[in-house]
């Protein structure tokens, strides 16, 4: 990679390293992608259950996230229903606060400011008649962890990432033009890159296109879709992955065709596919 800025390593529902416990787990495939305007969730799995039940994985790092699916009942009482609780080296994180409204790539619970080293977050699943779904976790790593197999999550504002003078900030969370002929650029290690972006309803919704290219090979173009009218901001969308590349360096750009009276180009983060130092 072209910085030696720590990335959060993400490990999907499906990592043979995250240890099921319970007779409740089950695998599913796509089938809450619909849900919500958050976005289909990570390589479009989850990991469900509907009775009692956890899981377990360990990391070495400083920070750590559980991200899942909120899909809650509300009880007369005031409870939600499943309800989960997270804990590191045994120790009670909790929980992030219920939310009613059904989610995909939801925060359930995080943990910063540990102290560099081994660490085992634990999640307990407790259910009456609802699934719990579980998606990923996001850990930063130790600096020497290797990442050789690894998918690195790059935010829009980390100093790997180069735009142009047209871009500019949107909302606090991601960057964004609407300049034809704006450019962003990117080094790094690894086998594939996937842009992830959202749809802000405030601007313009008429469709727009942009182009990528790999190691300055000819552009390959990609759709930027018009949200419908009324419609909410959506999030988390992929816009393009590139083909799967030769281990190595490499280098990608994006040039925006799109004008300011059409659905602007935006960067939330990039995943990096098989990265290594």
């Amino acid at each position: 990679m072209a910085t030696n800025m720590v990335r959060p390593i993400v490990i999907d529902d499906s990592d043979h390293a995250i240890r099921y416990s319970g007779v409740g787990w089950f695998q599913d495939n796509g089938s809450q992608d619909g849900i919500g305007n958050f976005g289909p969730t990570y390589l479009r799995t989850l990991h469900g259950t509907n009775v009692n039940g956890g899981l377990a994985y360990t990391f070495n790092g400083t920070s750590v996230q559980v991200w899942g699916t909120t899909k809650l009942a509300k009880a007369a009482d005031g409870t939600f229903d499943p309800s989960w609780e997270c804990l590191v080296d045994k120790i009670s994180i909790g929980a992030t606060k219920p939310f009613e409204f059904p989610e995909n790539n939801w925060l359930l619970c995080e943990q910063n400011g540990l102290i560099d080293g081994s660490h085992e977050i634990v999640v307990n699943v407790n259910t009456i008649n609802h699934t719990f779904w579980f998606d990923k976790i996001q850990y930063t790593p130790s600096p020497s962890t290797s990442l050789e197999t690894a998918v690195v999550l790059v935010d829009n504002h980390d100093p790997g990432i180069s735009f142009d003078s047209s871009w500019r900030a949107l909302g606090g969370t991601a960057n964004m033009t609407q300049v034809k002929g704006s450019t962003a650029s990117f080094l790094f290690t690894g086998t594939s890159v996937s842009w992830i972006g959202f749809i802000p309803t405030e601007l313009p919704h008429n469709a727009s296109s942009a182009t990528y290219s790999v190691d300055g090979g000819p552009p390959t173009f990609f759709s930027l879709e018009g949200l419908p009218s009324g419609s909410t901001t959506v999030y988390n969308q992929e816009f393009f992955k590139t083909p799967e590349l030769q281990p190595g360096p490499h280098s990608l750009v994006v040039i925006h065709q799109g004008t300011g009276q059409q659905t602007p180009l935006t960067l939330d983060f990039l995943y990096v596919t098989n990265t290594s130092t």
